[in-house]
């Protein structure tokens, strides 16, 4: 009997413990990375305005061969979405596009199905030795303070993919030739 109230006791002065901590802690939790790739903003803005690009230098699919992917709606055009089911390495969820300003950035919406959601965008800005690409996700860790506890990690964890991610872009961008967009024109 007095090791299950010993045990009651350490259990409550932890939960009671992680929601003081987690007060000091962050609601919104911001993740950025850059890196200056040599190619013009609106190269890297046709690349990243579509996600059948995407899935080829994003850093999470090849943690699942047999990623499942489904692609929604038109690039570059609000509403163009990307949908994944993965295994427990990248889980399930959507990204959807929802603003652009040519050759300077794209938002997005993040949802991990049932896990929450997360606003995302690029952003270009022209430097002299090419464009610079910003990687940003800002995250809401909720009310509950005790679930700010894991905001520190989400820079970790995510800040490492999202440098992966960038170095294969930078690759991807300046070593794939992709076909120049032609503009529809009138039938003669």
């Amino acid at each position: 009997m007095k090791i299950a109230f010993y045990f009651l006791v350490v259990f409550a002065a932890v939960v009671v413990l992680s929601m003081l901590v987690g007060l000091f802690y962050k609601r919104i939790v911001v993740v950025k990375r850059r890196k200056v790739i040599r190619v013009s903003p609106s190269e890297l803005y046709r690349i990243l305005s579509d996600f059948h690009l995407f899935v080829k230098w994003n850093p999470w699919s090849e943690k699942d061969p047999a990623l499942e992917q489904h692609f929604e709606g038109t690039p570059g055009e609000t509403g163009h979405a990307y949908r994944w089911k993965g295994n427990r390495k990248v889980g399930q969820g959507s990204m959807t596009m929802l603003a652009f300003r040519p050759n300077e950035a794209i938002d997005m919406r993040l949802d991990f199905t049932g896990r929450g959601s997360s606003k995302c965008s690029w952003q270009l800005q022209e430097t002299a030795e090419g464009t610079e690409v910003r990687w940003i996700m800002e995250s809401d860790m909720g009310k509950v303070p005790a679930s700010r506890l894991f905001g520190p990690m989400m820079d970790k964890f995510v800040g490492t993919d999202f440098e992966k991610g960038l170095e294969k872009l930078k690759d991807y961008a300046e070593h794939s030739h992709i076909p120049p967009v032609v503009p529809d024109s009138p039938n003669l």
